[in-house]
C-alpha cells in the first residue's frame, strides 16, 4: 500500500492539515525524510472519512467510497490546474474590473435623467449596457 504524508492527504481530500492530524491521531505511521509522518493510504482514508466522530454516531465510509471520493477530489484539481495553464479561468479582478466599469455607466445614465421621464431611448441604452456584461467578459 502507498503511504502518504499529512499534506499530502490534507491536498487529496480537501481538508486541513489540522482537521487531517486530528482525525489519523491513533493511526499507525512510519517516519518519513525531514519527520514527516507516512501512513498507510487505506488506513488513513477510513480515520479520515470516519463521520459523526464528534457526535458518537460514527457513520463509517469504507475504503472503496473513500478511494472514490479522493479520486474525484483529484480529477478536480487537475481540472482546475488545466484550466489556470490554458488560462481558461478568468481572473476574479478582471470580472470586478470590468462589473465596475458596466455598473458605473448604467449609473452615469440613470443620474443623468434624474427628474426626466424614461425614454424608450434611454431603456434601450441601458439593457444594452447591461447585455455587453457578458461580451466584456470575455475580451
Amino acid at each position: 500500500m502507498p503511504t502518504l504524508s499529512v499534506k499530502q492527504l490534507s491536498e487529496y481530500c480537501g481538508k486541513t492539515r489540522e482537521t487531517i492530524g486530528k482525525r489519523l491521531d491513533g493511526v499507525k505511521f512510519t517516519e518519513g525524510t525531514k519527520g514527516a509522518k507516512l501512513y498507510d493510504s487505506k488506513a488513513a482514508l477510513e480515520a479520515i472519512y470516519l463521520r459523526g466522530s464528534n457526535t458518537g454516531e460514527g457513520e463509517f465510509i469504507d475504503t472503496a467510497e473513500a478511494q472514490r471520493q479522493l479520486t474525484v477530489a483529484r480529477r478536480d484539481q487537475i481540472t482546475l490546474e488545466m484550466e489556470c495553464t490554458r488560462k481558461d479561468r478568468i481572473p476574479l479582478d478582471d470580472i470586478e474590473a470590468v462589473n465596475d466599469r458596466v455598473f458605473s455607466n448604467v449609473a452615469g445614465l440613470l443620474k443623468a435623467q434624474v427628474g426626466k421621464t424614461l425614454t424608450p431611448e434611454l431603456l434601450t441604452d441601458l439593457f444594452t449596457e447591461l447585455r455587453g456584461l457578458g461580451d466584456s467578459i470575455t475580451k
